[in-house]
């Protein structure tokens, strides 16, 4: 019998807390899920509750076709973006799918992130998902989100909301915020002028800089060092 791991449904909850506090609350939509690595079984925030009101308590456990295992609450309608992108994506152990403000404004331009920012050049030129803006409901469906992503961090999905993947908790969280505020930027930016790009030899340089354990750490740290004042 499968088990609620304890110290994971608890960050999982964290990263739901932190990401409400980054901007990334829409009512009770979104969510977050994770796994420990090679395990077929995922941690998720359940539905019916913000991002912002979400306990250890909260968190549920489902398997890679979605069935519930563990928890009392019920499981997202789109749960196949999580299962599908786990299925696709071994090495990935957190999945993230929010709506925030910012980015859903520059998809919906048919615009992605460009590197006009520290943050925009984690994100230059990801992808935008454009087969549907209907709810990713079907393994189908869940299936072209994840051909979608095509191993990038994070995904543009136009007239719905982004999605945000990582090798580990801290790792998503940090990213699904730099990606809002990457996307803000570039909003407010393009109301002021032509955008200019950071030049193209130093965006993987910034990458590997900003993006390394120990900021990933620092920043998630810090996260949760505010979220409890």
């Amino acid at each position: 019998m499968v088990e609620m791991n304890a110290q994971l449904a608890e960050k999982v909850a964290t990263a739901c807390n932190v990401l409400a506090m980054g901007g990334h609350s829409d009512l009770t939509l979104g969510h977050v899920t994770a796994r420990e690595s090679g395990q077929f079984h995922l941690h998720m925030k359940p539905r019916g509750l913000g991002l912002d009101e979400i306990t250890a308590q909260d968190i549920i456990l489902i398997d890679l076709d979605g069935k519930k295992l563990a928890g009392s609450a019920h499981q997202h309608l789109e749960y196949p973006i999580h299962t599908e992108v786990y299925k696709m994506y071994p090495d990935i152990n957190c999945v993230i799918h929010t709506h925030p403000f910012y980015s859903i404004i520059l998809a919906s331009t048919g615009e992605t992130i460009k590197a006009i920012s520290h943050e925009g050049a984690l994100f230059a030129d990801i992808p935008i998902y454009t087969e549907t803006a209907m709810l990713i409901n079907t393994p189908e469906l869940g299936r072209a989100v994840a051909r979608a992503l095509n191993g990038h961090n994070a995904l543009l999905m136009r007239h719905h909301g982004v999605l945000v993947v990582g090798k580990s908790i801290e790792e998503a969280t940090i990213d699904a915020l730099l990606l809002e505020k990457a996307a803000k930027f570039q909003v407010m930016a393009s109301m002021v002028g032509t955008l200019i790009t950071t030049p193209s030899e130093e965006i993987l340089p910034k990458r590997e800089q900003l993006l390394s354990g120990r900021n990933v750490k620092a920043s998630w740290d810090y996260c949760v060092r505010k979220l409890r004042k």
